[in-house]
């Protein structure tokens, strides 16, 4: 599987297996966000890192998405509209709580979800994530990735790509 699979100008959830489990998230899961850009390049890979209480945001510009330590896969939620200024609008989001981290004591999960009821909203005129029901999407996530973890943990190449069920592409 190489980055050319992904569609370009699409927003995916991002499964990795973890060692620590906090108690308040149920599986080995962690969660982050990419947004695919080019079928070359990339695009960009937001997430938090959490440990001993704290978090951190790590955001940046990955071409090795489908090739990172522990991924389980790719959950694709939402195409993005056509226009230049959409994926600029989308990092702003996906930055806007890297201050607050702590506290808002936000884990990868409720950090991912938080985000997804933003971009429910209209944003320049388009609404990036079209998905009624968010605890149908946690479920749904959730369920796939415990379904996959164990392939990621023997490495079983190539990882698995998913539409959401839950979400309008």
């Amino acid at each position: 599987m190489s980055l050319a699979s992904l569609r370009i100008n699409s927003l995916y959830i991002v499964m990795h297996t973890k060692e620590v489990e906090f108690a308040d998230i149920p599986g080995p899961l962690q969660w982050s966000m990419y947004l695919h850009l080019d079928g070359r390049t990339g695009g960009m890979r937001y997430r938090i890192e959490c440990a001993r209480g704290n978090s951190i945001a790590n955001h940046g510009h990955t071409a090795a998405i489908l090739k990172s330590i522990g991924l389980i896969g790719l959950i694709r939620i939402a195409n993005l509209p056509d226009g230049l200024e959409i994926p600029n609008l989308v990092d702003s989001i996906m930055r806007g709580f890297d201050s607050q981290l702590n506290t808002l004591q936000l884990d990868s999960r409720t950090w991912t979800f938080r985000l997804l009821e933003l971009l429910q909203q209209p944003l320049s005129g388009h609404t990036i994530l079209v998905c009624n029901n968010l605890e149908a999407l946690r479920q749904e996530a959730e369920a796939w990735g415990r379904s996959n973890v164990m392939d990621a943990e023997n490495n079983i190449q190539p990882r698995p790509i998913h539409d959401s069920t839950h979400c309008r592409l």
